[in-house]
């Protein structure tokens, strides 16, 4: 029997993928918000691979203009689910909502580094026995190409 919940995250995860969009002309415009939506997914690693298998996710992600097409205040939150592992009975899925806080830094025009400070909860802490929701802190860094 297929859990709703598992095809309800390969569904929002493969979303991004269905649509198109295309313009006709390349004129360059000034965004005052920029909005995106993105898949996430990885291996558990450390203490969570003994117990989980791969994690998939879904991220929408909006940043908000401070110096004219060159740094960025970015805002971003994620719903990822750690699946638990065949073999372990009696575990449930690990449902984690991180939010996170930073900056994004445009090199030259297409290139950028980010820097965001998160902070992520468990959302069904009550299904795997724990008191608190708040997991950790800590900074990520990326860079991409925009």
């Amino acid at each position: 029997m297929k859990n709703p919940f598992k095809i309800g995250v390969a569904t929002l995860a493969l979303l991004p993928f269905l649509s198109i969009h295309s313009n006709a002309q390349t004129t360059k415009k000034t965004e005052s918000y920029r909005s995106s939506i993105g898949a996430d997914g990885g291996i558990p690693v450390g203490p969570l691979k003994d117990n989980f298998d791969w994690n998939p996710g879904v991220s929408k992600q909006g940043d908000f203009p401070m110096i004219k097409d060159q740094l960025f205040a970015t805002g971003n939150g994620v719903i990822i689910i750690f699946f638990v592992k065949n073999t372990i009975a009696g575990l449930n899925d690990l449902h984690v909502i991180p939010l996170k806080g930073g900056l994004k830094y445009f090199l030259i025009e297409y290139i950028y580094i980010q820097g965001e400070t998160v902070v992520s909860f468990i959302a069904n802490k009550n299904n795997l026995g724990l008191s608190k929701s708040v997991v950790f802190c800590l900074f990520a860094t990326s860079s991409g190409f925009a």
